[in-house]
C-alpha cells in the first residue's frame, strides 16, 4: 500500500495527464507541419521531442509546487509537496533535472530548437519566484512559451531527406519515362512544388502568435474566474488590476486576433481543411464555453451581490442600530460564530516557560496588550445551523490609525488588498469602550445559553476579553482561561475540533474546501471569514461528530489547551524550556 500511495503521489506531482496532452500537442503540430506525413521525420526526432515536452511540462509543475508550497499549504493541502508526502528539496532537484534534460534531448534534434527549449525552460524555472507575482508578466510569460515552442518545432525541427511515399512514386515515375518531353517534365515538377507546399517564416510566425493570444485570451478567462480569490488572497492579476468587465472584453478581443491570425495561417500555408478541424475541435470550443461561463458569472453577480448584503458593516454612526438587532436575533440564533482581524504579530514572549502552551500565551499576551483591535465579524445560527433571513452576519469596524497605532506592514497590507478602508477606519470607526459597554448588555456574553464557534481563536478572544475589560491581560495562562469562561461559557474552537479527530489540516479556507463549504464575501475580512466559520463548522459537526460534540471539547482553544496538542514538547515540572 505504502508503495501504491508513493506512486500516486508523483503522479500527482508531475501532473501525468498534462504530461500526457503535451506529448499528444506536441505531435499534432508535427502532424500539421510535415503536411500530414509523419515520415518526414525521423524516428529519434519524434521520440526525442515527446520526451523533451514531457520534461518541460513536469519540470514546470513541479518547481511551481516548490516555489507555492506556503500557499498550497492553505488552499491546496492534496498536492504532495504541501502535504508532506515528498520532500520539498528533492523535489527541487527533480524538477531542475527535467528541464536539463529537457535542453539536452532538445539539443539532439537541433541547435536552434534547443535555444528556444533553453530560454522557456529558464522562463518556467523563474515564473513562480519572479514572474508570478506580476499579474501582466505572469500571462505573457505563460503565453510565450507555448508560442516559442510552437515557432521552433514548426521551423527549426530538421525534416529526413526523404520525400513522401506519394511524390517519391511520382519521382520516380518521371525519372523512369526517358521519352518524355522537357514540357511534360515542367509540368510534373509543378506538381512536385505544389504538393510539398513549404511552410515559410510568415506562417511560423503566424501560427506562434495564433497561439499566443489564443493563450492569452485563455489566461484572462481564468483569471475572470478566479478573480474574487485572487483579489481576497492579494494576488494582482491584470483582471484584478483592469476590472472585471475590461477583462472579459479583452479576451473577447484577443479571440478575435487569434481568429484573425488563424484564418490568415491557412490561407498562406494551405492547410484550410486540417487546420480548420484542429482548431475547431482544441482550440475555439473551449474557448467559446469559457466565454459563456464567464458571461453566465456576470450575469449572476446580482445574486452574489444579495448574498453579500447578509453582511452589514457597522461603523460609529449605526452602532446602537445595529447593536439592537443582534440583541434580538441572538435570542432565536444563539450560535455565534466569531472572527476578529488585527494587526499582525509584532514580537514574541522570552524567558523561561515551563510548557510550549505557556509560550505562546505569553506571545499573545505580549501582542494583544501593544496592538488593537481592527475587525470583530459575528455571524448567528441556531441549532442546526440555520441563517436567519436576511442579515445574519455583522462586521464591526473599529477605529485604528495606521500613522499612529502599531502594527505589522505585512498584515495590514494584506487586509489592505482585502479591501478594508483605512481611511474610514480613521473617521468613521467605532470607539471600542462605546462597544464594550454594548456588548455586555447585549446577552451574547456572560450568557451560557449562548454558543460561541471559532477558529483557531485564542488572539480572538484575547483582543474580546481586552475589549470587554479595558485592561491587560492576566499574567498566566490559567487566569486567561478563567475571564474567558466567566464571558464565554460555551466556546468551540474548530482547529482543536480538526486535532482531535487527527485526519483533517489546513487553514479555514482549505477546511472549506475539503468540506465543500463554498465562500460568501471576501477572504480576510471579519465578516467573511466569521460567515465561513459557521459553515464549516456545522459541516465538520455533521460529517465527523454525528451531529453532536461532546462537552470535552468546550472552552478548549487550540494552542493553548494542552489536551491532542500534538505540537506540545513533553516536559516534567523540573524541566523549563528556553524560547
Amino acid at each position: 500500500m505504502k508503495i501504491l500511495k508513493r506512486f500516486f503521489d508523483i503522479l500527482k506531482l508531475i501532473r501525468a495527464f498534462t504530461v500526457f496532452t503535451s506529448c499528444v500537442l506536441a505531435l499534432a503540430i508535427l502532424y500539421i507541419a510535415s503536411n500530414r506525413d509523419f515520415s518526414v521525420y525521423s524516428m529519434e526526432t519524434k521520440i526525442y521531442l515527446m520526451i523533451s515536452c514531457s520534461c518541460l511540462t513536469m519540470g514546470t509543475m513541479i518547481l511551481n509546487d516548490v516555489f507555492d508550497v506556503e500557499e498550497d499549504k492553505i488552499n491546496n493541502l492534496d498536492k504532495p509537496i504541501a502535504n508532506g508526502s515528498v520532500g520539498r528539496v528533492p523535489a527541487a532537484i527533480s524538477g531542475t533535472l527535467c528541464l536539463i534534460i529537457a535542453v539536452l534531448l532538445s539539443y539532439l534534434i537541433d541547435k536552434k530548437y534547443s535555444v528556444c527549449m533553453l530560454i522557456s525552460s529558464l522562463i518556467c524555472a523563474f515564473y513562480s519566484p519572479l514572474l508570478k507575482p506580476f499579474g501582466i508578466l505572469k500571462n505573457i510569460s505563460t503565453c510565450f512559451v507555448t508560442s516559442l515552442i510552437v515557432f521552433a518545432l514548426f521551423r527549426y525541427v530538421p525534416k529526413v531527406t526523404v520525400y513522401p511515399k506519394e511524390i517519391e512514386k511520382l519521382i520516380q515515375t518521371i525519372e523512369g519515362d526517358q521519352n518524355l518531353n522537357s514540357q511534360k517534365s515542367t509540368e510534373n515538377n509543378q506538381i512536385i512544388e505544389a504538393c510539398d507546399t513549404p511552410e515559410t517564416l510568415v506562417t511560423h510566425i503566424l501560427i506562434s502568435l495564433f497561439l499566443f493570444f489564443w493563450n492569452f485570451s485563455d489566461e484572462l478567462i481564468m483569471d475572470i474566474r478566479d478573480y474574487e480569490g485572487d483579489k481576497a488572497s492579494g494576488i494582482n492579476t491584470l483582471v484584478v488590476k483592469i476590472g472585471h468587465k475590461l477583462g472579459f472584453l479583452l479576451s473577447c478581443l484577443c479571440i478575435v486576433i487569434s481568429f484573425v491570425l488563424f484564418v490568415a495561417y491557412t490561407l498562406l500555408s494551405n492547410k484550410r481543411q486540417l487546420v480548420i478541424v484542429y482548431i475547431s475541435i482544441f482550440g475555439f470550443a473551449p474557448a467559446c464555453l469559457l466565454l459563456i461561463d464567464c458571461w453566465k458569472k456576470q450575469l449572476n453577480q446580482s445574486v452574489v451581490a444579495k448574498s453579500v448584503s447578509r453582511i452589514v458593516d457597522v461603523w460609529s454612526y449605526n452602532l446602537e442600530e445595529e447593536m439592537d438587532k443582534v440583541c434580538k436575533i441572538v435570542e432565536d440564533f444563539p450560535y455565534v460564530a466569531m472572527d476578529t482581524e488585527f494587526p499582525g504579530i509584532i514580537g514574541k514572549a522570552v524567558g523561561k516557560f515551563d510548557s510550549l502552551s505557556e509560550f505562546r500565551y505569553q506571545t499573545l499576551k505580549f501582542n494583544v496588550d501593544r496592538l488593537k483591535i481592527i475587525q470583530l465579524g459575528l455571524t448567528f445560527s441556531d441549532s442546526e445551523g440555520k441563517l436567519p433571513e436576511g442579515t445574519c452576519t455583522w462586521q464591526f469596524n473599529f477605529k485604528f490609525n495606521i500613522n499612529v497605532d502599531i502594527y505589522a506592514q505585512d498584515s495590514i497590507d494584506l487586509l489592505t488588498h482585502s479591501g478594508i478602508d483605512f481611511k474610514k477606519i480613521i473617521t468613521d470607526g467605532i470607539d471600542p469602550n462605546r462597544f464594550a459597554e454594548l456588548l455586555i448588555s447585549s446577552g451574547l456574553v456572560l450568557n451560557d445559553s449562548v454558543y460561541w464557534v471559532s477558529f483557531h481563536s485564542s488572539y480572538d478572544f484575547g483582543y474580546l476579553i481586552k475589549l470587554l475589560t479595558t485592561r491587560q491581560l492576566p499574567m498566566t495562562k490559567n487566569q486567561f482561561f478563567e475571564w474567558m469562561w466567566d464571558f464565554f461559557p460555551n466556546i468551540y474552537d474548530i482547529k482543536y475540533l480538526m486535532l482531535a479527530l487527527g485526519t483533517l489540516h489546513g487553514g479555514l479556507q482549505s477546511m472549506a474546501n475539503q468540506l465543500g463549504v463554498k465562500r460568501v464575501g471576501t477572504q480576510h475580512q471579519a465578516g467573511s471569514d466569521s460567515l465561513l466559520t459557521s459553515a464549516v463548522y456545522f459541516s465538520l459537526r455533521d460529517v465527523y461528530f454525528n451531529k453532536v460534540v461532546d462537552n470535552e471539547f468546550l472552552g478548549k482553544l487550540y494552542g493553548l489547551s494542552d489536551d491532542y496538542s500534538t505540537n506540545q514538547i513533553p516536559f516534567t515540572p523540573n524541566n523549563n524550556l528556553n524560547y
